[in-house]
């Protein structure tokens, strides 16, 4: 299986696994991606407005990117 391919299936089940720790909170999961072509791999909404951004890495290399296209969502006008 090729690296990619794992890279996608390995987020459903970070999903597939938050949906579980969140189900008595009542939230919901989307993706976010804008007009700019920023994006992260999860939105959990919370009933209460509140929401957290989520990315989801294979690999500890990946981790730096991660957190730099969360931070560019944050500071982007």
């Amino acid at each position: 299986m090729q690296l990619k391919t794992f890279g996608f299936i390995f987020e459903q089940m970070c999903i597939r696994d938050l949906r579980a720790y969140t189900i008595d909170l009542d939230s919901q999961i989307s993706y976010y991606r804008d007009r700019y072509g920023l994006e992260a791999d999860v939105v959990l909404h919370l009933p209460d407005g509140r929401y957290a951004l989520i990315e989801c890495k294979l690999g500890s290399m990946e981790i730096e990117k991660g957190a730099e296209h969360l931070l560019k969502i944050r500071t982007h006008p």
